[in-house]
This record gives C-alpha cells, structure tokens and sequence, in this order.
C-alpha cells in the first residue's frame, strides 16, 4: 500500500524542533528503522528513506545538510532556530512482518509473503508562534486590543502602565512619532514578557524577526513597522469629539493595518497547514517547571489557542486529523523523573482539549530527546544523589557532573513557585558530537516512540 503522511512539526521557542527534524532526517534516510526499539517487536522494518525537495512553493527546503554538518563539527553546534516555513519529503519502503489481517492473509497464500507498502512522509516545518495568531482570524481590532492590554496587566503591569502613559501623552507629536513610541513601549513588554519565559505575545508570525535580532544585540533594539505592524490601543470613542482626535485617526489606522495583515499573513497560514493531516507539537515540559506559574498559565492558553488553530482547520474529510505533543530534552532531567514530564504535558493538553467538541485525536503524550547530550550518575554527597553528566552550554569545555530539579507527577500549586526556585532547575547542554560516518547510531532517548506514533497509522 501507499500511504502520504503530511506532518506540521511545530514547537514554541527553544523546544528543540530543528534539532528534531535533523535527528528525524537523519534516522530514516541513513538508518530506517534500525536503532529505533520500539519497531522491533512489531514485526515493522522501515528500509532507509530518500530526500526529496518539497515542491509547495510556500515552503523553503529545510537546510538538514548544513545542520548536520554543525553537529559534526568540533566543537559541535546546535542547529539555528527556524524561523520561516521549510520542508522536504521522504520516501521509503517498509515490511509488515507482523501483519495478521485477511489481506494479509491472502497475501502470504499467493505467495506475496511479507506485507509491504511505501510512506510518502512530507514534512511542513513552522514556528509555534505561527498558530497563535490563527485565533486573529475571528476577532476584531477592539477585541484583540482589550485582551493584549488585558494580558499586559496581568503579567508585566510595569510595562502595562507605562504603555497606557504612552498613549494618554500623545501631545502635539505627529503620528508617525506618536506609532513610533508605541512600538518601543510595546517593545519594551514584549522583552519584559520573553525574560519570564512567556511566549503568548502578538503579532507573533512577524516579531519572530525582532526577536531574532534582540538575540543577536546586547540592546533590544526598536522594532521596525514590517515588525510590529500594529499595537493595541485601549478603549473606543465615546463621543463625535473623540473619534475626531489624533488617537482616533491612528486607531483607524491601526485597524486598518490588523485587516490587512488577517487578510495577507493569518488567513493564508490557516490554509497551509490544512494540509498537514498531522501535527506534532513539541513542549518544552523543563523550561515551564523552571519559569513558574507565569510561564505555566502562558504556556497553557498558547496550547489552547493552538488546539483551537487545529480544530478550525478540521473536516470531517482530508484536513488535520491527529495532533500528537511531545515533552522535549527529557535527558535535561533524571531518569527517575522523566515518565511525570508526559503526565505533566497531557495536563496542560486535557484543558484546552476540554474546550473542543470532536474533531481532532489527540494520543497520550510522549516524551524524549533527539539527540542525548548527558549521561546519568550517581555523586557521594552524604548520601548517593542522581547526577548527570555534560557540557553546560556556554560555560564549560568539559563534561561535569550536575545536580538538577525534579519533575513532579503533578503541577506545582504553592505560591513560591517563581522563576529561580531551585527544586526546578535545569540546566542547559552544549550538544555532543556526532559521527561522521553516515550510518552510524545516533544516541537518543525515546525517540523511537515518537517515530512509531507518526507512522503506526500506516501499519
């Protein structure tokens, strides 16, 4: 049989979704289904697959060679984040030794043997921050204004009344000077709200490329206006006088310039990923347990407005059909501790599905790592404590040995649970380097299940 598998691999800042598709590549083109556990006693053989170029002229290739080559290196380097949609297809055979159904049957009485087919895998690689605009597409200027400002207050109410002091000062300034501050004061809460660890900021498809370059300065700099097309003004007139002010023109403007962006950036980008009847969303479990319950409540409504990004792209024919998520960079944490990051993660996914009627199959969390960075170990200190041993990322050119939080089998609830609390701390890796001989095993954790789960339809 035949089978095409469209599949959107999505994930919110720093979840490791580039190193994912690398190590995704990788394992089918070179490997199969060898290394990969949890097809064996399946009776599933996956023979190596073929890079093909995605001819859907809305994605770029996805750059896998160069990426590979960066993990090769000494010292290695981790792939750059993704911040455009990218894809490739893969092509490969497969062997259902353990297939028992009538077909099957028949097969093996003619003589066919073996139950064999091929996969078609085509892969749509997008930023997270992509899908929580969709929520855009049916909402007003006015409505998205109150629920930013709304959402500033309530996380970062600094930056909140500094923006609102903005807008009441607009004084004899002209409006481009006038939008031009507003951008800087929204500016300033978005850096505010990313050093919380917070990701729900709009519009998120176009200050992906600010924040790209927040990265690469020491100052955050002024976004430009393809950046931070509009900001949220708040209230509405109330009389003939005010919709006549300078801040009643500029509110005109800025609606303006929200329609269009519905019209040119969201509503396309609905449309794409329609085409992916799969989607994988990659949480990074760790990195919420580490920010507190800011991070926590954030993390939580990104994943409801992205559940609801896939149920309004649902038909009951073609179109999005199953939405897997899985806990990222599970060897960031103790072995003992990893099984409660799914548990963790399929709470945060059972909230916002509860608010969905039908549609979209959303399977048991998974959890895993890509590509291992540490390994696990015990150091005397009054008594055997877990340890694991790596490079901690931008700090050191040797493996040591480092203590880390635990993973809870539920969410925190205490009023403590801030950023910096020490029963949550995780720390970061520098990647180890891989062979360069193609073909070798690549070291991960889980990501066999993963795998299984993208294709057991197929099987």
């Amino acid at each position: 049989m035949r089978h095409n598998i469209h599949l959107g691999v999505t994930g919110l800042r720093q979840t490791g979704k580039t190193v994912f598709l690398t190590s995704l590549i990788y394992q089918l083109s070179e490997l199969g289904s060898k290394g990969l556990d949890r097809f064996e006693p399946s009776g599933v053989t996956l023979r190596a697959a073929t890079i093909e170029h995605s001819h859907d002229g809305d994605k770029e290739r996805f750059p896998y060679m160069r990426f590979l080559k960066g993990l090769r290196e000494k010292p290695p380097r981790w792939p750059a984040p993704t911040n455009r949609e990218s894809g490739l297809v893969l092509r490969f055979f497969y062997e259902n030794q353990g297939a028992s159904g009538k077909v099957d049957t028949v097969r093996k009485w003619v003589g066919l043997g073996k139950s064999q087919g091929s996969i078609a895998l085509h892969l749509h690689d997008y930023p997270g921050e992509y899908l929580l605009d969709a929520g855009m597409h049916d909402m007003t200027f006015e409505d998205w204004s109150s629920e930013t400002m709304d959402r500033m207050a309530n996380y970062c109410p600094g930056e909140a009344d500094h923006y609102r002091m903005t807008v009441e000062t607009a004084g004899n300034r002209t409006p481009e000077e006038f939008l031009k501050s507003l951008r800087t004061a929204y500016a300033r809460y978005a850096e505010a709200a990313r050093k919380q660890g917070l990701e729900f900021i709009q519009p998120a498809m176009t200050l992906v490329d600010w924040y790209e370059r927040c990265d690469a300065s020491d100052q955050p700099p002024n976004p430009t206006k393809q950046e931070l097309p509009f900001v949220p003004l708040p209230g509405a007139p109330d009389s003939e006088e005010q919709s006549d002010s300078e801040i009643e023109q500029l509110r005109k403007q800025l609606t303006a310039s929200f329609e269009r962006y519905k019209k040119r950036r969201v509503k396309p980008f609905r449309k794409r990923i329609r085409k992916c009847n799969t989607q994988l969303v990659l949480v990074d479990v760790l990195r919420v347990l580490q920010n507190g319950k800011h991070a926590y409540n954030d993390t939580r409504q990104c994943i409801a407005e992205i559940l609801r990004a896939y149920h309004a792209a649902w038909k009951p024919f073609g179109s999005i059909k199953r939405a897997l998520f899985a806990a990222t960079k599970a060897d960031h944490a103790t072995r003992q501790s990893r099984g409660n990051m799914s548990r963790l993660l399929d709470a945060l996914v059972t909230k916002a599905k509860g608010q969905l009627k039908g549609g979209i199959r959303t399977p048991e969390s998974e959890w895993f790592t890509s590509i291992r960075v540490t390994r696990e170990g015990r150091e005397a200190g009054g008594q055997q404590r877990e340890v694991l041993n790596g490079t901690e990322k931008g700090k050191s050119d040797e493996p040591m040995n480092f203590l880390c939080g635990k993973v809870p089998p539920e969410w925190p609830i205490e009023e403590d649970w801030v950023y910096g609390n020490p029963a949550y701390g995780f720390t970061e890796f520098e990647p180890t380097q891989l062979p360069t001989i193609d073909g070798s095993l690549w070291p991960h954790v889980n990501l066999d299940r993963v795998i299984w789960k993208i294709l057991e339809g197929c099987f």
